[in-house]
């Protein structure tokens, strides 16, 4: 990654805040770096009809241009869904990236980026700083322990009883 000087980082908040006319793009292109900037890009507004695998190779074929992609997650359950993680082997490829197709009509809807809060998992085990999420204990005891059941129903003795079973 190419590292931000302190005098980068405090131009390039004077261009957020009192610069509101000067993109991010032409901002990126005078050599100054967002210290925000991410090999991951969060991508929202997607299409929710599209199928997952479709969309996962549409969103691959679509930013490989830009560069080296190591990873590309599109989740469809409720909370996940109409937005992907595509993770870049390299922070320029990512700016790129997103400059060059924000809001780009994907689906007949227009795609919406920003980078990543934090690291992908993928970038994470390429760097060799990856830490597995520890697994959730139940409340009350020991993972493996068992959640107690109520009382046995006899509604299956009573059905093998009609059905002549003993």
């Amino acid at each position: 990654p190419i590292p931000c000087v302190p005098w980068q980082s405090q131009l390039w908040t004077l261009a957020v805040t009192q610069l509101p006319e000067m993109s991010a793009a032409a901002f990126t292109d005078r050599g100054l770096i967002d210290p925000l900037a991410n090999q991951t890009i969060y991508v929202n507004n997607i299409n929710e009809k599209v199928k997952k695998e479709e969309l996962k190779k549409s969103l691959y074929a679509m930013f490989s241009q830009f560069g080296a992609i190591l990873d590309v997650v599109a989740l469809k359950t409720p909370k996940m869904r109409g937005q992907a993680f595509i993770a870049f082997a390299d922070v320029t490829s990512a700016s790129k990236a997103l400059t060059a197709l924000q809001n780009y009509p994907f689906y007949n809807k227009p795609i919406l980026i920003s980078y990543a809060k934090s690291k992908s998992d993928a970038v994470a085990k390429l760097e060799g700083t990856y830490v597995p999420p520890e697994k959730r204990k139940r409340e009350g005891g020991e993972p493996s322990a068992k959640r107690p059941r109520g009382p046995k129903s006899n509604f299956g003795c009573f059905i093998r009883e009609t059905r002549g079973c003993q």
